[in-house]
């Protein structure tokens, strides 16, 4: 397993991390705060997942347009200013 494969596992895994404590918090203390960062993780987690096991499947990038490629991340941060 090499650095890149590595660095998407754990940002996978991160991002899977944070949206279940954010989703417990929301569900502890349903405020508006934490919903919008279970968005933001939900989001964010549509690229990670993808890229993830398309790399570790194929060993190489994906052969996709920049929007694709970046659309979990970019609908991540417009859940962040709404």
């Amino acid at each position: 397993m090499n650095f890149d494969a590595l660095d998407n596992v754990l940002m996978l895994v991160t991002t899977i991390v944070g949206l279940l404590v954010s989703l417990f918090r929301y569900i502890e203390k349903p405020k508006r705060g934490y919903l919008c960062i279970s968005i933001y993780f939900m989001s964010h987690l549509l690229s990670d997942y993808y890229w993830a096991t398309y790399t570790l499947v194929m060993n190489e990038n994906p052969d996709v347009s920049e929007f694709i490629a970046y659309f979990g991340w970019n609908t991540a941060f417009v859940a962040l200013f709404v």
